[in-house]
């Protein structure tokens, strides 16, 4: 997952594709649209689909591996943190294979999809973040 971080805020790393977008290619997310297109999927080596949508098929259940977290937008359940571990634990497995490229998705892409994301890489952020610092402080008094 580091490997997802590390064009996270580079712009030029962000690109359109089917109402998804790639980070680093190994790192998908959109809405149901981009889920449709199998063409696509196959184009882009996807081998994994996390749908974190209630509403939407899954529409390829012989072609890739899903894992289905079933949350419904906007506050109509026991909310997206109900989740969290086990949508991160599935996509820590995922990205130590080979075949690491995964989608993850939701209706539109905007919400459930980018909350999962999101709370993903500010998670592996901040652990790299206190890794560094503790490896300094190991390196110098001054730091500590």
């Amino acid at each position: 997952m580091a490997s997802a971080l590390s064009g996270f805020f580079s712009k030029s790393n962000i690109q359109p594709w089917n109402g998804a977008e790639i980070y680093d290619n190994e790192l998908y997310f959109g809405g149901a649209i981009a889920t449709d297109n199998l063409k696509k999927l196959k184009a882009h080596k996807v081998a994994h689909i996390m749908n974190v949508a209630n509403d939407v098929p899954n529409h390829h259940p012989n072609e890739f591996t899903y894992i289905n977290l079933k949350v419904r937008d906007m506050e109509q359940d026991e909310g997206i943190s109900r989740v969290f571990d086990q949508a991160f634990e599935k996509l820590d497995k995922i990205m130590k294979q080979d075949d690491a490229r995964v989608l993850v998705h939701c209706a539109v892409g905007l919400n459930r999809s980018a909350t999962i994301l999101l709370r993903k890489l500010c998670i592996e952020m901040v652990y790299n973040l206190i890794k560094h610092l503790r490896s300094l402080t190991r390196r110098g008094e001054c730091l500590s």
